[in-house]
């Protein structure tokens, strides 16, 4: 049977600086040529993988200083040594074979196992009750039924990473069910990698001394916590700040087949002479409770003395109106503070002087449907605290202005849709949550272009010409909002969803929008707009 080792194999799928494809082991994140991106044909999975790499960096071989850092940052070490970091954790990061088996249960019983098909694996798969019930109209089933040996641990990790609720007992992940994560991008794969690494000026990010240190992080490597007793939750004071990369809430083990004939991964395409077609699970595995804050993930604080909550996937989670709280929090009210992930914070107080980009990404979930993998890019700009100050105090100021104004155009639809003014007008309707979306779609170009022109004007001109050009570009903002309110009003007024005898209906709420949303533009912005604004 062919085995594969975690780390020591050549399986990661990576594009190279010459454009070439092939395939590498973590620790040939350094060769040359210098592979820049990984190329995984599925979007979660490259997520997964790149925090399987931070989290691989972090363990191994963390820096023990920001001199140290910096230094790798600067000049990447060579394969070998990277190689030699990870050479005593190899024997424990098998696929298959004798257990311990990277990221399955090591003591999980054939009697105990409840057999499904690999697809199970996957978080947007269709559940038991859906393909029971017959109602995997979207996501069908039947699309995943082999398995190479990479793709099942790029499927394993990526469930163990992000699994959501699963039923009674199937655990949902250390960050809950659908995190968000935020990265910072590279040039190369290894910058990116390396870019989210945290300082280990700590103990908290080093491996653990005393019995068993490696049992403390790697879940696999000792029997499962069986969560259906009381009392057996793993907190951050009982566990390890490494479990953030390693948690394993999901008790699983592959059945992998040996075939005569290859045959090909229903996912990357690959043929192979070992398949995984079955996998074996069990429910009430590995809990993670209290305040466990993954350095990948923003997290919203609740207040004093109330756990704060990892952000998590939705639609609208990588949109131009979350930028400023992800990549420049703490920001928001006192008892709810979107805070961004440390691993942000720590990249704009190590380089500040770096413009770069940050990817972020996670599963919007349904409790335990998966509605689609959100993904998108956002800058993070060169600036120092007090520019970063100016930057927050201004932008909130084009948030707020842009939020009332969306606001207000979902009333408007609301008024002239349903006769009744609305009261029974749920926001998630499709029609109106699709205003929504598009507002924030149609002036996230025009959002980013001005932002960029003020971080221009913080980072290069005097007090007195900030003042004026942010007067210029507040002016430019709400005509730009005020703009796209009226479109896509008169869009759906168009679209015969509306009848002549809705027509007074119809005018009077768009001009109450007009004038509400005038009136909020100037409160917010002291553009000088006319109106009473609500």
């Amino acid at each position: 049977m062919k085995t594969l080792n975690i780390l020591s194999d050549q399986w990661l799928p990576v594009i190279l600086a010459d454009g070439k494809r092939i395939r590498i082991a973590p620790w040939e994140l350094t060769a040359d040529p210098r592979p820049v991106a990984l190329d995984i044909p599925r979007p979660d999975f490259g997520g997964a993988m790149l925090e399987f790499l931070v989290g691989c960096m972090q363990t191994m071989c963390p820096p023990q200083s920001r001199k140290d850092w910096r230094s790798w940052r600067k000049t990447p070490p060579q394969p070998q040594t990277l190689r030699t970091a990870m050479e005593p954790f190899i024997p424990h990061f098998h696929l298959l074979g004798e257990r311990p088996l990277f990221m399955q249960d090591l003591t999980l019983k054939q009697e105990e196992e409840n057999v499904m098909g690999v697809a199970a694996l996957l978080i947007d798969s269709p559940g038991e009750n859906a393909i029971k019930n017959d109602t995997d109209f979207f996501v069908k089933r039947g699309r995943i039924e082999t398995l190479c040996p990479a793709c099942a641990a790029m499927a394993l990790y990526t469930m163990q990473a992000f699994a959501p609720s699963g039923g009674a007992g199937y655990r949902t992940s250390l960050r809950g069910g659908g995190p968000l994560s935020t990265l910072v991008l590279g040039e190369t794969l290894w910058e990116t990698v390396w870019n989210n690494v945290l300082v280990a000026e700590s103990t908290d990010w080093r491996i653990p001394d005393g019995h068993d240190p490696l049992g403390r992080i790697l879940p696999w490597t000792v029997p499962t916590r069986d969560s259906k007793k009381k009392g057996t939750a793993i907190l951050p004071a009982t566990g390890h700040n490494l479990l953030h990369f390693w948690a394993m809430p999901r008790r699983f083990r592959l059945h992998p087949e040996n075939l005569s004939d290859p045959a090909a991964c229903d996912i990357c395409g690959t043929p192979s002479t070992t398949v995984i077609r079955q996998i074996g699970a069990k429910n009430y595995g590995n809990n993670y409770e209290g305040a466990w804050q993954h350095p990948l993930t923003p997290y919203r604080e609740q207040g004093k003395g109330k756990l704060a909550l990892s952000v998590k996937g939705a639609s609208e989670c990588t949109a131009y109106h979350q930028w400023l709280g992800l990549l420049y929090g703490p920001l928001g009210s006192k008892n709810k503070t979107l805070v961004a992930a440390q691993c942000i914070r720590q990249f704009r107080e190590l380089l500040p002087a770096s413009a770069v980009r940050v990817r972020a990404f996670g599963y919007d979930m349904d409790n335990m449907k998966a509605r689609q993998w959100c993904e998108g890019e956002m800058p993070l700009y060169a600036l120092d605290p007090a520019e970063t100050a100016i930057l927050q105090n201004e932008i909130e100021l084009w948030l707020d202005a842009a939020d009332k104004t969306r606001s207000n155009l979902i009333k408007a639809l609301k008024q002239a849709l349903f006769a009744d003014g609305g009261r029974n007008a749920k926001a998630d309707q499709t029609l109106l949550a699709n205003a929504s979306t598009a507002f924030w779609s149609r002036t996230e170009s025009a959002f980013y272009s001005l932002a960029a022109r003020f971080v221009e004007s913080v980072q290069q001109q005097d007090d007195a010409q900030q003042i004026a050009l942010a007067k210029m570009l507040r002016n430019e903002w709400a005509n730009r909002i005020l703009a796209a309110t009226d479109a896509i009003f008169s869009e759906q007024a168009a679209s015969g969803a509306f009848d002549e005898r809705q027509a007074p209906r119809i005018y009077g709420a768009l001009n109450q929008m007009r004038r509400f949303n005038r009136g909020n533009c100037n409160k917010v912005l002291a553009t000088g707009s006319t109106g009473d604004g609500k």
